[in-house]
């Protein structure tokens, strides 16, 4: 699973049986937190440091892990419910520091209405205390109009001064 050729086998917070402290595990650990809107548990797969960034689908840069947490703070308690899944990814591991690459896809709701969507992202983790952290993420479409119905349905990420 670890090279240059895509996985297939999506991730998506419910699978069982990856290997203890490998960095599937802590992908799954993250998309089941994402998933399930637990923040603490979604706390718990980034460092909550001020090295930690975020340049999600939005456009927006948030540094510093109280500037990320006030975005996830937002998503899980509005309105707007996701399903994520990580497809057609790669990870690549040296020593201490993974990255994944692919495409996080699922469907968001808000109001009886539901949107596709699908982007591509990387997701840097350093290990830490002997368990993966994640310390970046990036997001971005590649379809304006797909980009603009999710934005339309999920609206305007809070402002924080920690945004850069």
């Amino acid at each position: 699973m670890q090279g240059t050729s895509p996985e297939k086998t999506p991730i998506n917070g419910t699978q069982h049986g990856f290997p203890k402290g490998s960095p599937l595990e802590a992908l799954n650990e993250f998309y089941g937190a994402l998933n399930h809107r637990d923040l603490q548990k979604t706390a718990a797969t980034w460092a909550t440091t001020g090295d930690a960034t975020v340049a999600g689908p939005s456009g927006d840069v948030e540094r510093g892990w109280p500037a990320i947490e006030e975005q996830y703070r937002h998503l899980f308690s509005g309105p707007v419910k996701a399903r994520v899944e990580l497809s057609d990814y790669s990870i690549h591991e040296q020593g201490d520091v993974f990255y994944m690459t692919g495409y996080e896809k699922g469907e968001i709701a808000k109001d009886g209405q539901a949107a596709p969507f699908r982007f591509r992202t990387t997701r840097i983790f350093v290990k830490s205390d002997g368990r993966w952290k994640q310390v970046h993420y990036h997001g971005s479409f590649g379809d304006p109009k797909m980009f603009a119905e999710v934005m339309k349905m999920i609206g305007p990420p809070p402002q924080t001064a920690h945004a850069g």
